[in-house]
Protein backbone atom coordinates (compact mmCIF):
# COMPACT_ATOMS: atom_id res chain seq x y z
CA UNK A 1 0.00 0.00 0.00
CA UNK A 2 1.41 3.38 -0.91
CA UNK A 3 1.29 6.45 1.27
CA UNK A 4 -0.93 9.37 0.37
CA UNK A 5 0.82 11.89 -1.85
CA UNK A 6 2.02 15.03 -0.11
CA UNK A 7 -0.03 17.80 -1.66
CA UNK A 8 0.64 20.37 1.03
CA UNK A 9 3.83 21.21 2.88
CA UNK A 10 2.46 21.34 6.43
CA UNK A 11 5.61 23.03 7.75
CA UNK A 12 5.28 25.77 5.16
CA UNK A 13 1.58 26.11 5.96
CA UNK A 14 2.46 26.62 9.64
CA UNK A 15 5.01 29.31 8.71
CA UNK A 16 2.41 31.08 6.59
CA UNK A 17 -0.23 30.87 9.31
CA UNK A 18 2.22 32.26 11.86
CA UNK A 19 3.01 35.12 9.51
CA UNK A 20 -0.67 35.84 8.82
CA UNK A 21 -1.79 35.68 12.46
CA UNK A 22 -1.36 39.37 13.42
CA UNK A 23 -3.57 40.60 10.55
CA UNK A 24 -5.81 37.55 10.09
CA UNK A 25 -8.89 39.30 11.49
CA UNK A 26 -8.82 41.81 8.65
CA UNK A 27 -9.31 39.05 6.07
CA UNK A 28 -11.31 36.33 7.84
CA UNK A 29 -14.78 37.29 6.58
CA UNK A 30 -15.36 33.91 4.90
CA UNK A 31 -14.15 31.97 7.95
CA UNK A 32 -16.52 33.98 10.16
CA UNK A 33 -19.45 33.38 7.79
CA UNK A 34 -18.84 29.63 7.73
CA UNK A 35 -18.52 29.59 11.54
CA UNK A 36 -21.86 31.39 11.86
CA UNK A 37 -23.46 28.87 9.50
CA UNK A 38 -22.15 25.93 11.55
CA UNK A 39 -23.42 27.52 14.77
CA UNK A 40 -26.85 28.09 13.20
CA UNK A 41 -27.01 24.38 12.41
CA UNK A 42 -25.97 23.49 15.96
CA UNK A 43 -28.82 25.64 17.31
CA UNK A 44 -31.32 23.22 15.76
CA UNK A 45 -29.81 20.22 17.56
CA UNK A 46 -31.21 19.58 21.03
CA UNK A 47 -28.44 17.19 22.07
CA UNK A 48 -25.72 18.20 24.53
CA UNK A 49 -22.06 17.99 23.53
CA UNK A 50 -20.03 18.02 26.76
CA UNK A 51 -16.65 17.98 24.99
CA UNK A 52 -16.24 19.61 21.57
CA UNK A 53 -13.29 20.44 19.34
CA UNK A 54 -12.87 23.09 16.68
CA UNK A 55 -10.22 21.78 14.29
CA UNK A 56 -8.24 24.49 12.57
CA UNK A 57 -9.84 27.21 14.65
CA UNK A 58 -7.41 29.90 13.49
CA UNK A 59 -8.41 33.07 15.35
CA UNK A 60 -11.46 31.65 17.11
CA UNK A 61 -14.28 32.61 14.73
CA UNK A 62 -16.27 29.51 15.68
CA UNK A 63 -15.91 30.07 19.44
CA UNK A 64 -16.93 33.72 19.03
CA UNK A 65 -20.01 32.82 16.98
CA UNK A 66 -20.85 30.07 19.47
CA UNK A 67 -20.56 32.46 22.43
CA UNK A 68 -23.26 34.66 20.87
CA UNK A 69 -25.60 31.70 20.34
CA UNK A 70 -28.01 29.60 22.37
CA UNK A 71 -26.03 26.57 21.19
CA UNK A 72 -23.26 27.52 23.64
CA UNK A 73 -25.38 26.12 26.48
CA UNK A 74 -25.04 22.63 24.96
CA UNK A 75 -21.22 22.63 24.94
CA UNK A 76 -19.36 22.45 28.25
CA UNK A 77 -15.75 22.35 27.01
CA UNK A 78 -14.49 23.59 23.66
CA UNK A 79 -10.98 22.75 22.52
CA UNK A 80 -9.63 25.06 19.84
CA UNK A 81 -6.88 23.50 17.77
CA UNK A 82 -4.64 24.97 15.15
CA UNK A 83 -1.35 24.17 13.47
CA UNK A 84 -0.15 27.67 14.42
CA UNK A 85 0.25 28.71 18.05
CA UNK A 86 0.15 32.35 16.97
CA UNK A 87 -3.30 31.87 15.45
CA UNK A 88 -4.60 30.58 18.78
CA UNK A 89 -3.90 33.90 20.46
CA UNK A 90 -7.54 35.01 20.52
CA UNK A 91 -10.93 33.43 21.09
CA UNK A 92 -12.54 31.52 23.94
CA UNK A 93 -11.86 27.92 24.84
CA UNK A 94 -8.95 25.67 25.63
CA UNK A 95 -6.22 26.07 23.06
CA UNK A 96 -4.21 23.15 21.70
CA UNK A 97 -1.52 23.37 19.04
CA UNK A 98 -2.30 20.35 16.89
CA UNK A 99 -2.10 19.11 13.35
CA UNK A 100 -5.37 17.90 11.82
CA UNK A 101 -3.39 15.00 10.36
CA UNK A 102 -2.24 13.86 13.83
CA UNK A 103 -4.98 14.52 16.36
CA UNK A 104 -3.97 14.51 20.04
CA UNK A 105 -7.33 13.18 21.27
CA UNK A 106 -7.82 9.64 22.48
CA UNK A 107 -10.50 7.24 21.33
CA UNK A 108 -14.05 8.15 22.37
CA UNK A 109 -13.06 11.40 24.11
CA UNK A 110 -15.08 13.91 22.07
CA UNK A 111 -18.80 14.49 21.60
CA UNK A 112 -18.56 16.97 18.73
CA UNK A 113 -15.95 17.86 16.13
CA UNK A 114 -16.28 20.84 13.82
CA UNK A 115 -13.91 22.25 11.26
CA UNK A 116 -14.49 25.43 9.32
CA UNK A 117 -12.30 25.80 6.24
CA UNK A 118 -9.43 23.71 7.53
CA UNK A 119 -9.61 20.05 6.54
CA UNK A 120 -9.07 20.81 2.86
CA UNK A 121 -5.42 21.58 3.76
CA UNK A 122 -4.75 17.98 4.84
CA UNK A 123 -2.72 15.60 2.72
CA UNK A 124 -4.76 12.60 3.88
CA UNK A 125 -8.37 13.70 4.31
CA UNK A 126 -9.64 10.15 4.76
CA UNK A 127 -7.03 9.50 7.46
CA UNK A 128 -7.98 12.73 9.24
CA UNK A 129 -11.67 11.78 9.12
CA UNK A 130 -10.86 8.33 10.52
CA UNK A 131 -9.01 9.94 13.43
CA UNK A 132 -11.93 12.28 14.06
CA UNK A 133 -14.38 9.35 14.02
CA UNK A 134 -12.24 7.40 16.50
CA UNK A 135 -12.13 10.40 18.84
CA UNK A 136 -15.92 10.75 18.81
CA UNK A 137 -18.05 8.87 21.35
Amino acid sequence: MTASPLLFDRDLLKVRLDRAAPDYASADFLKRRVAQDVVMRLETILRRFPVAVDLGSRNGAFSEALAESDAAANIDVLFQTDLSARMLGVGNGLKVVADEERLPFGDATLDLAVSTLSLHWTNDLVGALIQIRRALR
